[in-house]
């Protein structure tokens, strides 16, 4: 299946992947990889006690819940998730409150890694 995915949406023969159980399971996967690739340090032999920095994650306001919890089961905690609003017209990312979101916990010292893209609302 893996293989089909791949030659549909032309990625290379040498690229892999998985399938899983869901949405929130995916939304889980993908924040573990952005944390373990981002971090700094090898988190999976060091654990989470090794990074120096807090950790951000970005989603909009619209995020689903599933972000939080996969957060908090990684190690990062809640804080680490940084709700931009969305526009009331479409419910599409605040663009430039995301810039000045990133660009304030740079300057605060934070270690932004991932930004989580929501089309439209679980609302």
């Amino acid at each position: 299946v893996i293989s089909w995915i791949k030659e549909i949406i032309g990625f290379p023969r040498e690229a892999s992947g998985l399938l899983v159980s869901g949405g929130s399971m995916a939304n889980f996967i993908g924040l573990a990889v952005a944390r373990n690739a981002k971090v700094g340090v090898n988190v999976r032999e060091l654990g989470m006690q090794a990074v120096t920095q807090r950790l951000m994650v970005y989603g909009s306001s619209e995020v689903h819940s599933c972000v939080q919890k996969s957060l908090e089961a990684l190690g990062m905690g809640a804080a680490s998730l940084h709700r931009i609003p969305v526009r009331e017209k479409d419910f599409t990312f605040d663009i430039e409150a995301l810039a000045a979101a990133i660009q304030e916990d740079r300057q605060a010292g934070l270690r932004p890694i991932c930004v989580v893209g929501t089309a439209g609302t679980i609302n």
